[in-house]
């Protein structure tokens, strides 16, 4: 990790790699590649799934989220639950 700003994915893709060498665990690199491969997914089936969503259920999935040990998972659900509360506002301001 040299100077200059470096992108999240390559500092975090350095920075697992070399916590797991320290650690001594053997291939760091093809774990860690494995890791951000599995999670890009997960993350692309997350917003697939959210973009089909019906409005009424963001509370739902919100909820769901907030159970994820996943702390991305934890702020999306937060975010998501900003997001229906001011929907909501909203709604009661035009009724």
């Amino acid at each position: 990790m040299g100077d200059g700003i470096v992108p999240i994915a390559e500092f975090e893709r350095a920075f697992l790699i070399k916590l797991l060498t320290s650690a001594g665990v053997e291939n760091p690199r093809d774990i860690v590649e494995r890791f951000m491969a599995e999670r890009e997914a997960y993350c692309r089936r997350l917003l697939a799934e959210l973009s089909r969503a019906d409005r009424r259920l963001i509370p739902v999935l919100a909820d769901k989220l907030a159970c994820s040990p996943n702390l991305l998972d934890k702020a999306l659900s937060l975010w998501l639950m900003g997001r229906a509360y001011r929907d909501s506002i909203h709604k009661m301001l035009y009724v």
